[in-house]
């Protein structure tokens, strides 16, 4: 299998995960300005570029993307922000390439919340109450314990989501082949 051409469309969302990873880091925030303009032209490039087929990538990226996200975002594990980032990713860099990309984005947020929960002393307390909310999961008529909002891990996910699609590109691009394609 070829890697991937670079396209029009790289540009695009290279700028998007610089600006997003930055904002999210630096702000906490992922703006709507940056995203939706994104996911816009993601669209717009994949039909001028891709025709039909081009433009069904770009969609079903976009529906991928921001429907995991979404999932997520309901459970309270990201904000919104993370959500239309993931979308417009998938909008730029359309289907497959959306799935290793939210792979990795997964991964490395993953990663970045135990480091941070080692560095905060806080893994064993967090790994109870992963157990706890579970086992109250799968016994009906036992009660969870709620978290207290101000005791969260915040991670900055946007971040995340720039790392792991960017692993995913330079993967795509550079070593020939998807890990979990």
């Amino acid at each position: 299998m070829n890697p991937p051409a670079f396209t029009l469309s790289d540009p695009l969302l290279l700028a998007l995960l610089a600006a997003s990873g930055y904002t999210d880091i630096r702000y906490q925030k992922i703006y709507n300005a940056l995203t939706l303009p994104a996911l816009a032209l993601g669209l717009i490039l994949n039909t001028a570029l891709g025709g039909a087929a081009g433009a069904k990538s770009g969609a079903v990226g976009f529906l991928v993307g921001f429907g995991i996200f979404l999932v997520i975002y309901l459970w309270g594990g990201i904000g919104g922000g993370d959500v239309k980032l993931a979308g417009a990713i998938g909008a730029i860099a359309g289907y497959p390439f959306i799935v290793p990309a939210l792979f990795y984005s997964i991964l490395t947020g993953g990663a970045m919340a135990l480091i941070e929960l080692v560095r905060r002393k806080r893994l064993f307390r967090s790994l109870k109450n992963i157990l706890i909310t579970v086992f109250t999961f799968f016994l009906p008529g036992t009660a969870a314990i709620p978290l207290d909002p101000e005791e969260s891990l915040k991670v900055p996910y946007g971040f995340a989501i720039a790392a792991g699609t960017l692993w995913a590109w330079v993967e795509a691009h550079f070593f020939n082949h998807f890990l979990i394609l």
